[in-house]
């Protein structure tokens, strides 16, 4: 996907799999999982990590829709293997994103 999403756009999903790594790390003690152990639960697990998470150099804690925009994109990615028959069932069925609305200066 790297011709076609913009280098913002890979830097970002770059950071989502960042995240996920050090959760997986620190949850399951494993670099990866099976996708077929996706489910409802690792969902809310990840969401809790992303929460309290501190980073370690420059960056502040993230925020609500940092923390949702990380969600969504990992939805993105498990959306494509159901349509992909990687799996069967898409754990975030009943997972439901809340965005804060936020006044930019």
């Amino acid at each position: 996907m790297s011709s076609i999403l913009s280098h913002g756009t890979l830097k970002n999903y770059f950071t989502t799999s960042k995240y996920l790594t050090k959760f997986l790390k620190t949850r399951y003690k494993t670099a990866d999982i099976y996708l077929t152990d996706l489910n409802y639960q690792f969902i809310s697990e990840f969401e809790l990590f992303l929460r309290k998470h501190v980073p370690t150099d420059h960056q502040k804690r993230l925020q609500n829709n940092g923390v949702m925009k990380h969600l969504e994109r990992l939805r993105k990615i498990v959306r494509l293997a159901v349509k992909m028959e990687w799996i069967s069932k898409n754990p975030f069925e009943n997972y439901q994103l809340k965005f804060q609305k936020v006044e930019r200066d």
